[in-house]
């Protein structure tokens, strides 16, 4: 009898536990909106939440005050950091990494994030297109190493692929030279051939350019401009700057909502902390509080404010992220990661009522009488084991 209410506490408890305000809502990865950047705020990620257990997490390891290191890529240390050839960073069990991110706007019409604002990481596949994500992250790389033809143009072509498939000015009207970076960093598809595929099911993507000048406009904040301004390579330079002072400057007009939405969690037991450093910049903290090596990989990852609700900040533009040459990287209270972070008090309330309520439901066999209620107290949960959970 027990074993059949263990299987039934699991069944109950796994959809119990995705619902627990001590989780984030895990950002799996989702296709992308075609052209979602051209429209303020239409592909945001919503659903994202505090995560309990990483606020728990990184409080108790900032009070063990363990040494932080500074380990750069190329540098053996003690910890075990290492960096892989694909951009990844690799974070034994029960390490800390810290890094400082200077990156590019990813939404042209909403306000830059500002220092102190409070963020998640989400996936950079809700936000570009599937066949654009190699060129995405090539153009991170060539920038990285610093072609600097690559970065005087960096945060054109960034709005360019948010933008494409749609009939965005940001989307349509590039210049010669920016295409051909394009085409040079295409991987699993080109640019061109993506827009190609989808205008194919509106109009000609040639036909976009005999478009009434007046009605491809861009205006943002005080600053306004003709699209065709963008086609020509120093006016498109000083547009585009003067387009991204004109986002920074209304994100310095809005709040800093401290709600803890800094504390995140981007799979089961690899805790986030990031909050901006200024704009287009923000300080991550990447923990893994699990017995098993993980590699981040930061390019695969935007940082956004808030959820898009009313409790948050509102939306601000997502920013970039780069793999760092160099980190700070400490041990945690629990090097060998077997200290796991535990469900709250109130979350073993919900999830013993949820249960009360499942076993009042199950049949009654001939002879057994009435179930002693769980109480929360009773529940033995393992957060990293869910192939079982049991009361006493």
């Amino acid at each position: 009898m027990k074993s059949l209410f263990r299987a039934v506490a699991f069944a109950v408890a796994f959809a119990a536990m995705v619902g627990c305000e001590s989780l984030s809502s895990f950002d799996f990865d989702s296709d992308a909106i075609v052209g979602g950047g051209a429209v303020a705020g239409k592909d945001y990620i919503t659903g994202l939440k505090p995560s309990a257990d990483a606020r728990r997490y990184f409080s108790k390891s900032s009070a063990a005050n363990a040494q932080k290191v500074t380990v750069s890529r190329y540098q053996e240390n003690d910890l075990g950091i290492e960096w892989t050839d694909d951009g990844g960073i690799v974070i034994p069990p029960g390490v800390t990494i810290e890094f400082s991110n200077k990156g590019y706007c990813m939404d042209p019409h909403l306000p830059a994030p500002k220092s102190g604002d409070e963020m998640q990481l989400v996936r950079t596949a809700s936000l570009i297109p599937m066949e654009l994500r190699g060129t995405y992250k090539n153009l991170l790389r060539r920038a990285a190493d610093g072609d600097e033809e690559v970065k005087s143009n960096m945060q054109r072509l960034v709005w360019a692929l948010r933008t494409a498939g749609s009939n965005d000015a940001m989307a349509t009207h590039l210049t010669e030279r920016q295409r051909e970076i394009l085409s040079e960093c295409a991987e699993g598809g080109s640019f061109d051939g993506y827009v190609a595929g989808i205008k194919a099911r509106e109009m000609l993507f040639n036909e976009i350019k005999g478009a009434v000048g007046d009605k491809l406009d861009i205006k943002v904040g005080n600053v306004t401009y003709s699209a065709f301004d963008l086609l020509e390579p120093e006016t498109a330079k000083a547009k585009v700057e003067a387009h991204l002072n004109s986002l920074i400057n209304m994100g310095k007009n809005t709040p800093v909502v401290k709600s803890g939405f800094n504390y995140g969690e981007i799979q089961k037991g690899i805790y986030t902390d990031i909050k901006g450093n200024g704009s287009l910049s923000y300080h991550a903290k990447i923990a893994n509080s699990t017995s098993e090596s993980f590699t981040f990989y930061p390019m695969d990852y935007a940082a956004q404010v808030g959820s898009g609700d009313a409790s948050s900040s509102g939306k601000k533009q997502r920013t970039t992220s780069d793999t760092p040459e160099e980190v700070e990287g400490r041990p945690s209270e629990d090097a060998t990661g077997q200290n796991k972070p535990e469900m709250s008090a109130s979350d073993k309330a919900r999830l013993a009522a949820i249960l009360n309520d499942a076993l009042k439901k199950l049949p009654r066999g001939e002879g057994i009488g009435e179930i002693p209620p769980i109480t929360a107290e009773m529940i033995k949960f393992d957060p990293n084991a869910r192939d079982e959970m049991s009361y006493s």
